[in-house]
């Protein structure tokens, strides 16, 4: 099965095409498709046997903080996402899977607005990642980011490719992704601006099988991170996980050895035999 390569909150990252991994480490990603086995490496991915996860987040590490979301997978698709403030609906998704041969399509629909994002994945006749096209409007010809020019280690793992921004006024931009591994495990995804130079390093160690570290650094002790605490321009994370690999607490930590409480999340999984 696949990863979708535009994950959590997927409609709102592809819209926006402001940040990169911030919010990805926040929620649940993507995994789709059946035939395929190639997919877009992402941090603390999701098992496939969850088939629900509702999450809380917290403020000042003590009270929830209103904001809830409700996950809904089918068979390892995320097919619903709901997130709710004190009650009140803020955001409701539905996904839409299209398989074909070398090629998946997934459909993000906004169900109570008009927005709407279609992924095209094609993949080569191994089943790799050839391109991945990003379309923010419906029946509109031209994609609005591209994913290609993927490269492979000698086990197959994708270990680079090129992320075209078709939506800039003033011209396509692209920037490069870097993809690093240990003990067959994911532990750092570079960005580098314009292919050049670096714009952003995630790192990911696994402190033991309950818990895993994620270090982001922005490469810009001014700036303020996008929907989260930084400091100097870095966020430092812990990630508790649960017996099946799957994080269910996530805590600030800070400079001067703080730990805040950030979101919990309750993860439910098929029935055996199910």
């Amino acid at each position: 099965m696949h990863e979708c390569p535009i994950i959590n909150k997927l409609c709102a990252i592809v819209n926006s095409m402001k940040f990169f991994l911030a919010s990805i480490l926040i929620l649940p990603n993507l995994i789709i498709g059946q035939d395929y086995s190639q997919t877009i490496p992402t941090p603390l991915p999701v098992t496939r046997d969850v088939v629900e996860i509702r999450q809380t987040n917290y403020k000042r590490g003590m009270f929830p903080s209103g904001w809830k979301s409700n996950y809904y997978y089918v068979d390892g698709n995320l097919v619903r996402q709901i997130n709710y403030f004190k009650g009140e609906l803020r955001l409701n998704e539905r996904f839409e899977y299209n398989e074909s041969i070398r090629s998946l399509t997934i459909k993000c629909i906004h169900t109570d607005t008009s927005e709407y994002t279609e992924t095209q994945n094609t993949f080569d006749s191994l089943g790799r990642l050839e391109k991945s096209a990003i379309y923010l409007n419906e029946g509109i010809s031209s994609p609005s980011l591209l994913i290609h020019n993927f490269q492979f280690d000698s086990i197959e793992r994708i270990i680079s490719y090129e992320r075209t921004n078709l939506y800039q006024k003033a011209g396509s931009l692209t920037d490069c992704y870097e993809f690093k591994y240990h003990d067959n495990k994911l532990s750092a995804i570079i960005k580098y601006d314009s292919c050049k130079t670096i714009g952003q390093e995630v790192r990911i160690e696994y402190a033991s099988q309950r818990s895993a570290l994620v270090n982001i650094d922005h490469q810009n002790p001014e700036i303020v991170a996008l929907g989260g605490r930084s400091e100097n321009g870095v966020q430092r994370y812990l990630y508790k996980l649960d017996d099946r690999g799957n994080w269910i607490k996530r805590y600030y930590l800070g400079s001067n050895g703080t730990r805040i409480l950030e979101i919990k999340r309750k993860v439910t999984y098929k029935r055996k035999g199910a």
